[in-house]
């Protein structure tokens, strides 16, 4: 279960960075 948590943080954390950089802020 632990994997999938990780997972799914990972693309929380990815997808928020990448509209971070889209944007030109960087991340928070």
């Amino acid at each position: 279960m632990d994997s999938k948590w990780t997972l799914m943080e990972e693309a929380k954390v990815i997808g928020l960075i990448r509209e971070d950089k889209s944007k030109g802020r960087g991340p928070k």
